[in-house]
């Protein structure tokens, strides 16, 4: 996305969120963050808590990934967004919110999820990788004009 941004005329940093300290130099933003047991990531929602004010005078788009978009249909969208209610209600009125597939490398996971996912026999932790690049740079190329 950032590669995206920079090609389209922005000047981009792609920091993680925990390293951020203040948002003054920035005229926008794009939150990103895994859903994980049905729920954002812990760093993206006290983020977008610490930094809320900051966030709320420019503009914000924001994006997940998680497995249930493996496959996007309306009910996994609107699931996928019930999941990332947490982090949105902390973004005052973001220009655009996007779902994307996610990977799952069960190698990465922590042996309690790594057990239930080899045991799991509903394939919803089924290991490999969904991402559609093609989609997310379409995203990104669709947000230079909205975040300006």
């Amino acid at each position: 996305m950032g590669e995206v941004l920079s090609q389209a005329g922005m000047q981009v940093d792609v920091v993680p969120m925990r390293q951020v300290q203040d948002l003054a130099p920035y005229g926008a933003a794009v939150l990103g963050t895994s859903i994980r047991m049905e729920k954002p990531l812990k760093e993206a929602v006290d983020f977008a808590r610490r930094h809320r004010d900051a966030l709320a005078r420019m503009p914000v788009a924001v994006f997940s990934t998680g497995l249930f978009m493996r496959e996007d249909t309306v009910e996994n969208r609107e699931k996928t967004r019930g999941f990332l209610a947490p982090l949105l209600e902390l973004v005052a009125n973001p220009v655009d919110v996007a779902f994307f597939a996610g990977k799952l490398d069960h190698g990465k996971l922590n042996f309690l999820l790594r057990f239930a996912a080899k045991h799991d026999k509903t394939g919803a932790m089924e290991e490999g990788d969904w991402r559609d690049w093609d989609a997310i740079r379409a995203w990104a190329g669709g947000l230079s004009a909205r975040l300006l």
